[in-house]
């Protein structure tokens, strides 16, 4: 077991990570060039040709949702979301790896709650359709499911570096990379 990365098994479940935040990036990179085409084209329609596409609103909307809960679910896998450090920084150092634990399983448990009712929201509203694409209304909540997804396993194999740290004294890394390397957090337990 390596100080960076934890062991075997900790490596591939944090690869996995990995993997799903680029994935959710290139997918949201995708669709977020994708509606500023649709949008780019329908201001040139109705600026130069004098005609429109008037179900542009739903296909830009719809893959703006897309974008929004993709890139969601990649900058919380990259550790790149908002966190106030004031509670941890007043933490006694021997409780900082389980406050970091707690924080992880009520994001997970948080998020299952959402998948919960999202899954139900997607069933109500699978056989209504759209406006104006007359798709079903669902394929707006299909991201949230996939993002809540997402973040749920981050943060059950973030709660497992926690619990190594609790273990060991030293937390592996789900981004053992320069790039992903923010400001070590005090990892040395006593």
């Amino acid at each position: 077991m390596s100080s960076d990365q934890g062991p075997r098994w900790f490596s591939r479940a944090a690869r996995a990570v990995r993997v799903l935040a680029w994935v959710q990036l290139t997918a949201a990179g995708v669709l977020l060039v994708e509606g500023m085409c649709v949008n780019g084209a329908e201001i040139v329609m109705r600026s130069f040709l004098n005609t429109s596409y008037p179900d542009y609103y739903e296909v830009v909307g719809i893959s703006f949702i897309y974008v929004f809960l993709f890139s969601a679910g990649a900058l919380y896998a990259r550790d790149e979301d908002i966190v106030i450090n004031m509670l941890y920084d007043f933490a006694p150092r021997p409780a900082k790896p389980w406050w970091v634990l707690t924080v992880h399983i009520l994001v997970a448990a948080t998020m299952a709650v959402v998948l919960f009712y999202t899954a139900r929201l997607i069933g109500l509203q699978s056989r209504t359709p759209t406006p104006l694409l007359g798709i079903p209304e669902a394929v707006k909540w299909w991201p949230l499911s996939a993002a809540s997804v997402s973040i749920i396993y981050t943060s059950l194999i973030e709660a497992l570096s926690c619990a190594l740290w609790i273990r060991s004294g030293t937390r592996p890394k789900t981004w053992p990379h320069p790039l992903f390397d923010h400001e070590p957090m005090e990892e040395t337990v006593i």
